[in-house]
């Protein structure tokens, strides 16, 4: 790339390249800040604002003191409902993976 600019440089050469780092570093700090639990049970005070990582946890009842039926059919459909957004995004990101593994696998 002879008389290309830095940033001919970057986008052309260094912006493909680094595109399979990118898509799993987006995808893992997207599903760590999806899951996470602790800082919203910490900073919620209603039953409106709760996190539906939260609310799952509610509903299975680790917060009270006392013991009572469970209804499993809403827990799942919570536990799938908290899924689903990190499973699409890994639907659509999931050729970047296959680009990234089999990028050092081509012989010659």
């Amino acid at each position: 790339m002879d008389g290309a600019s830095e940033w001919s440089i970057f986008w052309r050469i260094v912006g493909p390249m680094a595109q399979p780092v990118l898509a799993v570093m987006f995808l893992l700090d997207f599903t760590a800040a999806w899951g996470d639990y602790f800082w919203p049970y910490l900073v919620t005070n209603s039953k409106q604002l709760l996190t539906i990582q939260v609310g799952i946890v509610s509903l299975v009842g680790v917060d009270r003191a006392f013991v009572f039926q469970q209804d499993y059919g809403a827990i799942m459909a919570g536990t799938m409902l908290a899924a689903l957004p990190v499973i699409v995004l890994f639907l659509a990101l999931q050729r970047f993976f296959v680009q990234g593994l089999t990028v050092g696998a081509v012989k010659g």
